[in-house]
């Protein structure tokens, strides 16, 4: 009798710890939420002989670039892009898949260490872009809701980026048509020289944390023409304003360090 008594006691105590249990908050360690990202809004100009270009921004399309390839998570993305457009335009047409892939590879290495990134992961920056791209809206959507407007994601229309971001990169750069050279009064090539005016704000700060002035004078072959000197004028800039900008101090806090080895095509290439 006494042993049922027990046994008894014991099943009446278990049921009340786990009663007690349910009714007490748990106890666990809240999950640490991410690291908020660096975000960043670029707004730069390019001007060739004092007239605003509108339809392509190339200084800004260069620096965009390279905010990109500084991300690890984007690679697959860089590589699938630049596999696509090189089978659209059958620039390798001898070329499978597989070896198209591998000379993505090479490139996404090429271009990490033109600008400075071998072995260094900015998945610490978020590039803040306006929206390409109209959201699709319901039925319900089409009549305003009452109360006001709805608040509007990061990149969506009517949301103003620059003061959605902590550090914004504008100015402008102007490139100018310069003498062309001569040879026996012929034109051997053409020229022209482009000048950067950007500064980089830390809005966080409320600071100036870089004024970059790039200055290059570059050349194209007579029969490439005036516009391709242009463009190497302006290429030449952008990419020093680049490496500029992924050397500065808010940017590099956050990199993350890591082992990064060239493809082994490369190695391969060097061993030959």
């Amino acid at each position: 009798m006494t042993k049922r008594w027990i046994l008894l006691l014991l099943v009446s105590a278990g049921f009340a710890l786990a009663q007690q249990a349910k009714q007490q908050p748990d106890k666990k360690q809240p999950k640490k939420s991410a690291t908020p990202k660096l975000k960043i809004y670029v707004a730069v100009d390019d001007y060739i002989n004092g007239k605003k270009l509108t339809r392509f921004k190339p200084t800004q399309f260069i620096i965009y670039e390279a905010l990109r390839i500084a991300q690890l998570a984007k690679k697959d993305g860089f590589i699938k892009q630049r596999v696509a457009i090189w089978k659209k335009g059958q620039k390798y047409p001898k070329l499978d898949d597989k070896a198209l892939y591998r000379k993505a590879e090479v490139l996404w290495y090429k271009k990490r260490k033109f600008f400075g990134l071998t072995g260094l992961d900015y998945s610490h920056i978020k590039i803040l872009k306006k929206s390409k791209k109209k959201p699709k809206k319901s039925e319900d959507e089409l009549v305003p809701p009452e109360g006001g407007k709805k608040g509007k994601k990061e990149g969506g229309e009517g949301v103003d980026l620059r003061e959605a971001a902590d550090i914004v990169i504008e100015g402008r750069v102007d490139t100018l048509r310069k003498e062309p050279s001569k040879f026996l009064g012929e034109v051997v090539t053409y020229n022209a020289e482009s000048v950067s005016d950007i500064k980089v704000v830390d809005r966080r700060r409320k600071k100036v944390v870089a004024h970059i002035v790039k200055r290059h004078k570059m050349g194209a072959a007579k029969h490439k023409g005036q516009g391709k000197a242009y463009q190497n004028a302006i290429k030449a800039v952008a990419e020093d304003v680049a490496k500029e900008i992924l050397r500065l101090e808010p940017l590099r806090k956050g990199v993350r360090k890591f082992d990064e080895r060239p493809p082994v095509e490369m190695k391969e290439q060097k061993g030959e």
